[in-house]
Parts: C-alpha cells; sequence; structure tokens
C-alpha cells in the first residue's frame, strides 16, 4: 500500500495469503508488473477444514478456489514451503515447472538458546516430570486427528513411566472440547495430561522437556518441527506432508509410521538421556545450516531477481 500511497512502481507484488490472489493480480494488471505467491500450506486440505454448515460459505469458498486457480496460471512465481507442496500444488494448478520453487521457513536459533534444560525446568517447576510435549492447533480438524491417534501410545506410555506428563500446547479451538473429552475416555485420567493453552514463549517449554511428539494429517511445513530442533530437542513425528524433509531420520529425531514405533522411540528416548542430548544437539546444527534467515533470504533475493 505504501507503494500506491507514494506512486511508486513496484518490481513484483509478493502475497502468502490465497484469499488475496485477486486483489494481487488486480494491482499487478496496474501497475503492470508481475505477482508471487508464497503457499505456507496446503489451502486445498486447509479449505476444507472450514467448520461452517452454511452452503453458501462453501460455495463461496469453492467458488475463490477456482478463481484462484485460473489466476495462478499467470504468477510469475508460486513459491512454496517444502518440496511435498510443490507436488501438492503443481499437481492442482496449472503453473509451469520452471515458476515453481520451493524455500523453507527460516528460524533463528539464537532464538532458541536461552535456556539450559534444567533451568527451563526450574521456571516452569517441571524439575521432578519428563515432559513429553506436543504443540498444535484445535481449530483444523486433521490436525486434531492427528493428536487422537497418539492417545493410546501416549495411555502405554503414562503407564510405563509414573514420573512423564504430556504438555499440549495450541490454541483451543472449536476441536478442543472433543480432544479433550476423547483423551479422558481413552487415557483415563487427565491427571498427568497438562493443556498449556496459547503460550508467547515456546522456546522455555521447548528446553524444559525431553522432546516433541508432532502427529498430524495436514501441516505441509509445520514450523515447530524445526523450532524444536533448533531448540536442542530431538522430534518424533509421524510421515506426512513435508515432516520428512525436516528431520534427519535417526539423527536429529524419527519418522514413524505406527503405534509400536511410536513407543519403541519414545521409550528409546526417555530412557537414555545420553542419546537424546545427541540427536539434540545434531538437530541444532541441523536447523542453523539449513534453515538460518540468511540461506532463506540468499533463496528469496534470487528468485525475486529473476
Amino acid at each position: 500500500m505504501q507503494l500506491v500511497a507514494f506512486n511508486k512502481k513496484p518490481k513484483v507484488i509478493l502475497t502468502d495469503q490465497m484469499e488475496f490472489v485477486p486483489i494481487v493480480w488486480l494491482l499487478s494488471k496496474i501497475f503492470k508488473t508481475g505477482f508471487v505467491l508464497m503457499a505456507r500450506g496446503d489451502f486445498y486440505a486447509e479449505a476444507k477444514q472450514v467448520n461452517v454448515s452454511s452452503s453458501l460459505l462453501i460455495y463461496l469458498v469453492k467458488l475463490l478456489m477456482k478463481i484462484n486457480e485460473r489466476l495462478l496460471c499467470k504468477t510469475k512465481a508460486l513459491v512454496t514451503v517444502s518440496g511435498y507442496l510443490a507436488l501438492r500444488l503443481s499437481s492442482k494448478i496449472q503453473v509451469p515447472q520452471n515458476r515453481i520453487f520451493t524455500v523453507n521457513r527460516s528460524v533463528d536459533v539464537e532464538k532458541y538458546s536461552h535456556w539450559s534444560q534444567l533451568e527451563a525446568k526450574r521456571q516452569l517447576n517441571w524439575e521432578d516430570r519428563k515432559t513429553i510435549l506436543s504443540v498444535t492447533n484445535f481449530r483444523f480438524q486433521e490436525k486434531v486427528k492427528g493428536m487422537n491417534e497418539i492417545l493410546p501410545y501416549m495411555k502405554t506410555m503414562l503407564r510405563g513411566f509414573p514420573d512423564m506428563q504430556w504438555a499440549i500446547a495450541g490454541i483451543k479451538g472449536s476441536y478442543f472440547t472433543f480432544f479433550k473429552r476423547n483423551a479422558l475416555e481413552v487415557v483415563g485420567s487427565m491427571e498427568r495430561i497438562c493443556f498449556l493453552g496459547y503460550v508467547d514463549n515456546l522456546p522455555l517449554f521447548y528446553a524444559a522437556s525431553e522432546f516433541l511428539v508432532h502427529f498430524t494429517f495436514l501441516d505441509a511445513f509445520p514450523r515447530v518441527v524445526i523450532e524444536a530442533q533448533a531448540s536442542g530437542r530431538p522430534v518424533i513425528a509421524n510421515n506426512f506432508g513435508g515432516v520428512p524433509e525436516m528431520i534427519c531420520d535417526g539423527e536429529t529425531g524419527f519418522i514413524v509410521s505406527n503405534g509400536k514405533q511410536y513407543i519403541e522411540k519414545a521409550c528409546m528416548l526417555l530412557r537414555d538421556k545420553v542419546l537424546c542430548d545427541k540427536m539434540g544437539r545434531l538437530g541444532k546444527k541441523f536447523v542453523s545450516e539449513r534453515y538460518s534467515p540468511v540461506r532463506i533470504g540468499k533463496q528469496w533475493v534470487t528468485i525475486l531477481e529473476s
């Protein structure tokens, strides 16, 4: 909008919001320049997550998607956050392959290095327990589906480790009550399941945990996976979306495909702190090399200047 106010012609117009594509396309026509979409998620899958009963609203969402498909054929570049998402969108949108790029999101490791695990545990009064952390968004059904899938495994873990707790951070959306009720039914007790709600200081909670567990059926590039590794914590995740691109399986975490594998890997990390810490250090190194703001910034400069 500043470019419009000062009557300057932009070299390119960038948006990361699918719903703004018609406006961005119109501005590109006015200024006779190109536009770029940065796709941070699978908007086809996310559109299905809209929890509405209005048939009119559902129709309008589908109509907007069709309009955007037509407009995106004219984009100068479709930039996705993962290789998985690039393949997914290229099968839906007729954008030439030479205009599709993958640029991951960046993480500044220094912002996730303020606390040692001991200091973080003391601050949260978690010194006497081992904590498995999950971070999700209860507004999306397919994210909650992933959380529901691990409930029986968490029940087994809680029984096997009396000093363990499961801490869950995330926005309490429309599916939260359903999940909480299901958790009580499956696990049998909520005594060692800690619902944190939205927290604005996630690095502290990463630092205080043993590792992150992330099960989902929606994410194309779940940022929490690299944030946890930036904090020096291993990650156990299911084999979905862009997650396999974000973890060095067996080195910085584990990609699992069933409950038996999850329990095996989780028990391994809880019982072997030396291994857990080693994987955490490798994860921090991996993230600092692959997802640094400088590296990601250079990739963006290359795309926008081409």
